[in-house]
């Protein structure tokens, strides 16, 4: 039997040493934090019996990619639960200012108006190129690369939203956080918001 040592205990680590062992693997993970699960955790942060998600913010494509397609009986028999939020989340900023965002469009447009109107029309043309590009971005992000699999999701997103559109999304794709909203909002507030995206 193979031995496998995997140091780090996030999403990625506990994954591959989750799917190894499913293949018969004897597999050790080590980790040098208190806790296993790196930035899947959740905490009391502020108030005791107020738990909080940190910095799990890409969950949504976990559960919908194929480690979860792989090792989803095991997980849930094991009580993983995914609870949906209509409040997925905000940023709060040392002045007071918040800016939450919801479920709803319409209400998210409201809130970035009263708070960080100067970034209003910038967030809706964002969230309109990303809604559109959602269909092809998410089998980008969850194909391994390289591979014949990217190739063939590169070549269909190619041929959905031509050369141009395909330069653009490699470009967005390639760009720091900070690269990323400084191109698209003026008040750091929405770029703190929209740097939580990743």
């Amino acid at each position: 039997m193979s031995k496998i040592v995997i140091i780090g205990s996030g999403i990625n680590g506990l994954s591959a040493a989750a799917l190894l062992a499913k293949k018969g693997k004897s597999v050790t993970v080590l980790e040098s934090a208190d806790a296993f699960g790196g930035a899947v955790r959740t905490e009391e942060i502020t108030l005791p019996g107020f738990k909080h998600d940190l910095f799990a913010t890409n969950l949504s494509l976990f559960a919908g990619g194929g480690v979860m397609a792989a090792l989803k009986d095991d997980l849930i028999r094991n009580g993983l639960e995914f609870v949906p939020s209509a409040k997925p989340y905000c940023s709060v900023f040392p002045d007071g200012k918040s800016i939450g965002i919801v479920m709803d469009r319409d209400a998210n447009i409201a809130t970035l108006t009263r708070v960080v109107p100067g970034d209003v029309e910038s967030w809706k043309a964002l969230t309109t190129k990303l809604g559109a590009l959602a269909p092809h971005l998410f089998p980008i992000l969850g194909t391994e690369l390289p591979s014949f699999a990217a190739a063939k999701s590169l070549y269909k997103t190619w041929r959905a939203i031509g050369t141009e559109g395909l330069f653009d999304l490699i470009r967005m794709l390639l760009q720091s956080s900070r690269a990323f909203t400084d191109e698209h909002f003026v008040h750091p507030e929405t770029k703190a918001l929209a740097a939580t995206w990743g």
